[in-house]
């Protein structure tokens, strides 16, 4: 199924680049769908290189606190952390943090959302802490924006007790007493 969508979004984008000017939004919107299908199907490199396309294009045609930059941001960091650059997939979600602070009210899900998604990206870079003071500033957001039960709130708090258990691991190897 995903080949086919590969397929499909190939050729979208042909048509969209002999149509559409180099600088126009669906063109973007044609690399980014295309970009995220690869990163499913495992091709990083070239995922990266259509996200990144997309991500020029929208810098040009959005103004600069536009959410869609914020989105494409969160593209490039899922991708880069896929590709383990969990470096370079922290600076994408803090840009992104940084563009809906300016553009969301603070206790927008989406907000929690992306200080859940910063705190993933901790996690994976072993900054536990960090991670952990991540997680409880989205479940601050999302135990208000959201129903109770609800699965991004349920997978804030899985991940807060694996962050926690990670740092009494920690602690304990450390000689601390927990």
């Amino acid at each position: 199924m995903h080949n086919e969508a590969l397929r499909h979004r190939k050729a979208a984008l042909k048509i969209a680049q002999k149509v559409l000017p180099a600088a126009h939004p669906s063109l973007a919107d044609c690399h980014a769908s295309l970009g995220n299908t690869c990163r499913d199907l495992g091709n990083h490199a070239e995922a990266l290189r259509h996200q990144e396309a997309a991500q020029r294009i929208l810098v040009k045609v959005c103004p600069p606190d536009h959410p869609i930059l914020a989105h494409g941001e969160g593209n490039l960091a899922i991708t880069c952390s896929r590709m383990g650059n969990h470096a370079d997939a922290l600076a994408h979600q803090k840009v992104a943090q940084a563009m809906e602070a300016k553009t969301l009210p603070s206790d927008h899900p989406d907000v929690g959302l992306r200080f859940y998604n910063v705190g993933n990206t901790h996690g994976m870079m072993g900054n536990h802490a960090e991670a952990l003071v991540q997680f409880r500033k989205a479940e601050a957001i999302l135990e208000v924006a959201l129903p109770p039960g609800h699965p991004h709130l349920l997978s804030v708090q899985q991940n807060m007790e694996t962050a926690e258990d990670e740092l009494t691991k920690k602690d304990g190897a450390d000689g601390k007493i927990v």
